[in-house]
């Protein structure tokens, strides 16, 4: 079994890789072995950070939960540093957690602060690019303009590297107001063909994030900034601009 997991991991087939973790974690559990058999990061750092490509945020929380049982993990009200045990897999279930909330700005803090064992990191490099992909999902489907600004918040880059992007992309930018088309067609991709009803709204869990931090802000410094809409945030969402389509069940 380790074998062909090794295989999924090297092809990059995460869901497939995820559903291995699984049955090798049944296969423990019936033997009681899970303690004897893994109590290093290894295998559950692979099987953490496997869920995290694949955006399963609930099951890192949920299977963190289960390794504490275990002794694997420690758990953040132990008197003990959680970080003093397995911090690789401490380190995953924050970002699950984290995650989990919509909240990507400290989902990237903790990834720009933290270098992972080599099993784990580079599944983590593939994470990271996940989220990009899961940036630009969220932006196309939530926003009809939006400024470079809060794109570089959003993606956590520079600027340069976000109008890199935005080439790629083949949005338009209007450099004049420094506001950013994304595609129309990017949305209805990501409704139709390849976001579940369940990813439409971890979408807008992280949109509704970021706009009601965004208003924090403006509230705190209390100063009212040309074009910016009741959300705080430069720009204009779909159906302003938020209707998702009924058949998502938000």
């Amino acid at each position: 079994m380790m074998d062909e997991l090794a295989h999924l991991l090297r092809s990059k087939r995460y869901e497939e890789a995820v559903d291995r973790c699984i049955a090798l974690e049944m296969e423990m559990a019936s033997r009681n072995a899970i303690n004897e058999d893994q109590n290093d990061s290894g295998f559950f750092g692979v099987y953490l950070a496997s869920m995290l490509v694949i955006a399963d945020y609930l099951g890192v929380i949920q299977l963190c939960e289960r390794l504490e049982t275990h002794g694997i993990l420690l758990s953040a009200d132990d008197d003990v540093d959680p970080m003093s045990k397995n911090p690789d897999l401490f380190t995953l279930r924050l970002l699950g957690q984290t995650l989990n909330q919509g909240d990507l700005t400290a989902a990237y803090k903790i990834l720009n602060a933290t270098s992972f064992s080599l099993p784990i990191q580079p599944i983590i490099d593939d994470f990271k690019n996940s989220l990009i992909a899961l940036n630009k999902r969220a932006i196309a489907t939530a926003y009809t303009r939006v400024s470079v600004e809060n794109m570089c918040q959003m993606l956590n880059m520079n600027k340069e590297k976000v109008l890199e992007f935005i080439l790629e992309w083949g949005w338009h930018y209007d450099a004049s107001s420094s506001l950013v088309e994304p595609k129309s067609e990017e949305a209805q991709k990501s409704y139709d063909a390849e976001a579940s009803a369940e990813q439409v709204n971890e979408l807008a869990k992280y949109i509704s994030h970021f706009e009601q931090k965004s208003l924090s802000v403006k509230l705190n410094n209390k100063t009212a900034k040309p074009g910016l809409g009741e959300s705080g945030i430069r720009g204009e969402t779909r159906d302003s601009h938020r209707e998702i389509h009924a058949s998502s069940g938000i």
